[in-house]
């Protein structure tokens, strides 16, 4: 079972063993300086021993499989399909069925499909930060989601 722990502004981690769910707050800045995926070695009072990756980003990340296209914003006519392969309030991970039509630093539209009990679409605007191969990470243009994706977040 992999657990992983958020680390807050201030450095600090809530850890939560999965056996008693005692929860129990932590400075953790020795180990975030590090590039590399953290894992420490949980043991709690309980007796019950776990590892736990330390989580930096900002946002929680969800990971999903969502379908849905994406077209750049100066060009609508040419548009490509994607999966939708995680989200989070600050970005989106997609990967591509083709080599991606965008760049780093291109501003595109994205269309998804929730898979919440409405089906909700949604439409948001990203700037691409990252290309691999047919992995492109974005960044929202806004943080601010008034619309179903909010509420997404946090099923």
């Amino acid at each position: 079972m992999e657990v992983r722990v958020f680390v807050n502004a201030e450095d600090m981690a809530t850890f939560t063993c999965p056996g008693c769910k005692t929860v129990k707050t932590v400075n953790v800045s020795k180990h975030i300086k590090h590039k590399a995926k953290v894992k420490i070695n949980c043991k709690c009072k309980c007796g019950y021993k776990y590892p736990a990756f330390l989580e930096r980003r900002r946002y929680y990340r969800k990971v999903t499989n969502l379908k849905g296209t994406y077209f750049l914003i100066n060009n609508k006519d040419e548009k490509g399909g994607m999966t939708v392969k995680d989200i989070s309030r600050s970005g989106i991970g997609f990967e591509t069925f083709t080599s991606p039509l965008c760049k780093v630093n291109e501003k595109v539209c994205l269309e998804f499909v929730l898979d919440n009990d409405n089906r909700t679409l949604i439409k948001k605007k990203a700037v691409v930060v990252e290309l691999r191969g047919k992995k492109v990470g974005l960044k929202f243009l806004s943080l601010d989601h008034y619309d179903e994706l909010g509420p997404y977040f946090l099923m």
